[in-house]
């Protein structure tokens, strides 16, 4: 809606900028909409570089953890102890799939044998310099656990300025701008701008705009992929166009005015996996329905976003 009253106003530019009040709301209304991007960028940005440095850190551990404990594996294997045979028989999947605090456990654990039995696998390849490895692995994978608390403030904050910001320009539009139009008493002029301004709700199932020509419209709902739950105040981009939007309260989406073409989405939101989507084909005049389903950050379930084994190395 905003986009639509902001193209009205560019494309009726001549006759509009004859009236200067018009020209200053146009110009706050433009201001609030750049705030409103940027905070949604800044939410885009802290979420996902958050996630991004934690999968990451996760990552390294389990490569530690899972070279180490193989070394003690083996070792206790051939000299029958049954016992720590046992404690070090995972596998590098089901690492994968342990919770972030029986991880840190699991690493601890594999640490401290490996330390008391440090002279027993140097010859399996595990010297003093990848126990320290291990052990810097573990130490960075538990500060990343805590960095959380700082997307989950970042986005309350942003989310908080957001509904500050819409009720703002929407509040610019009634009782400013629709008063202003009718001022040029241009009959054509005024039925096209009520016409940019019918798009109230873009989120809700009713009333979606129809896509002007050469455009079309994306929309759908983000849900838990475990309960089907909806999932408010997900991000939403379309990566190649960087235009983004949130889920309301039911999990909907909504992109207005689409050019015609194949695109990438990338949806995030606070304490579930990054999922990304390609080849999401909008076509002219049409809507293009995209459900998206996330996973739990702390789920057991894996996906493409995850950490996965390194090239060649069998999943057990």
């Amino acid at each position: 809606m905003l986009d639509n009253t902001l193209s009205f106003y560019i494309d009726n530019n001549a006759t509009l900028s004859q009236i200067p009040a018009l020209v200053t709301d146009i110009n706050k209304l433009k201001s609030l909409r750049s705030d409103m991007d940027d905070t949604i960028k800044i939410q885009v940005k802290v979420l996902t570089g958050i996630t991004l440095d934690k999968k990451r850190a996760k990552a390294n551990c389990i490569k530690h953890v899972a070279k180490c404990s193989r070394a003690v594996y083996s070792y206790a294997h051939s000299n029958e102890n049954d016992e720590l045979t046992k404690e070090m028989d995972f596998s590098y999947s089901e690492l994968l799939q342990l919770r972030d605090e029986m991880l840190v456990i699991t690493a601890e654990n594999v640490f401290d044998a490996a330390t008391l039995h440090a002279a027993d696998i140097v010859d399996s390849g595990i010297d003093a310099a990848e126990l320290v490895a291990l052990e810097k692995s573990i130490k960075d994978f538990k500060a990343i656990m805590g960095n959380p608390k700082k997307a989950r403030d970042a986005r309350k904050t942003c989310t908080a300025k957001l509904k500050v910001l819409f009720p703002d320009a929407m509040n610019l539009l009634k009782n400013e701008i629709d008063k202003l139009i009718y001022v040029t008493e241009d009959e054509d002029l005024i039925s096209g701008y009520k016409n940019a301004r019918n798009i109230i709700d873009y989120r809700s199932k009713r009333n979606k705009p129809a896509p002007i020509s050469g455009n079309g419209t994306i929309s759908g709902v983000i849900s838990n992929s475990v309960d089907s739950s909806f999932i408010e105040d997900a991000i939403v981009t379309i990566v190649e166009l960087n235009m983004s939007v949130t889920s309301d309260e039911e999990g909907e989406y909504y992109f207005e005015n689409v050019p015609a073409g194949t695109y990438k989405l990338k949806c995030t939101a606070y304490t579930y996996v990054t999922e990304t989507i390609t080849d999401v084909e909008v076509l002219d005049n049409a809507n293009t329905d995209q459900d998206i389903d996330l996973n739990s950050d702390e789920s057991n379930t894996t996906s493409a976003e995850n950490t996965s084994a390194p090239s060649g190395e069998e999943q057990e």
